[in-house]
């Protein structure tokens, strides 16, 4: 789920949460749809960001 930007209180999932002014914002949990890895493309690089068993993120090139 994306909430709208503009320093603005948006419902997420039954929480209301303040969302940053002027940058989408996304939950982790709607990027990795229950994997453990995704591959971000920026310009012509790939980049993969995991998330440990810790819970953690980690982004590698």
């Amino acid at each position: 789920m994306i909430m709208d930007s503009g320093d603005k209180k948006v419902p997420v999932a039954g929480k209301t949460v303040s969302s940053p002014a002027e940058k989408k914002t996304y939950r982790s949990e709607d990027l990795f749809e229950n994997k453990r890895e995704i591959v971000i493309i920026h310009g012509e690089a790939h980049y993969r960001l995991q998330i440990t068993k810790a819970g953690k993120l980690i982004l590698n090139k």
